[in-house]
């Protein structure tokens, strides 16, 4: 573990739903123009990205939905990136430090492959459900038996949730930073689904 003083570890007391968004809020009101950045710049990268691929038309459908992987997969890790770097900016600020976007990029860059990943485990929980709901039209039956993953699947993506936070803030590889985030969630789990559910529910309502 590295010299994060084992922030996770100790298990502060832990704070509500209202408490946690809280604090995010008044993170964010404090400090919005820098914490901003990263997520500005990857989303930027990705519109660049996808307007590339779309100018990339096809009559061919196999390549059509592999340039659509591509796009899907890259945008992803580009928003892992992006979130990273919030995530050791955010980290900074706990400490009474500041750290900028370039100096946050930097730090993301080393552990880009650690951070795929993580990233890749995200997607392994998130496929099988996503295919059900492509397949239902077609084909019902395997298309409830993959929507039933989603139970087992939110219940693994709940478990290694602070697993990105580990692994750029404590120092761990990504497979420690999951054990951790396994051992760490206990407790939490319901916590972090009301905070889902709240974030989820103001998405909504502003889009």
């Amino acid at each position: 573990m590295s010299g994060a003083a084992g922030e996770f570890a100790q298990r502060p007391e832990k704070p509500g739903v209202w408490e946690t968004i809280g604090a995010a809020v008044r993170l964010l009101w404090d400090d919005p123009v820098p914490l901003m950045i990263p997520v500005v710049v990857v989303q930027a990268l990705i519109t660049i990205e996808t307007v590339i691929l779309d100018t990339a038309r096809t009559s061919d459908e196999a390549l059509r939905v592999d340039l659509l992987l591509i796009r899907n997969l890259f945008a992803g890790l580009l928003g892992a990136v992006g979130s990273a770097a919030v995530v050791v900016m955010v980290g900074a600020l706990r400490r009474d430090r500041s750290v900028g976007p370039a100096e946050a990029f930097n730090a993301v860059f080393p552990k880009i492959p650690a951070l795929f990943v993580l990233t890749v485990v995200s997607w392994v929980i998130l496929l099988p459900a996503g295919f059900g709901a492509r397949e239902m039209p077609d084909q019902p039956a395997l298309g409830l038996v993959l929507l039933a993953w989603i139970v087992p699947g939110l219940y693994l993506g709940l478990r290694f949730a602070v697993g990105t936070q580990l692994l750029l803030l404590e120092g761990d590889g990504p497979i420690e930073a999951l054990r951790r985030s396994w051992r760490i969630m206990n407790g939490y789990m319901l916590r972090l689904l009301g905070i889902l559910l709240v974030e989820t529910i103001a998405g909504v309502a502003v889009a």
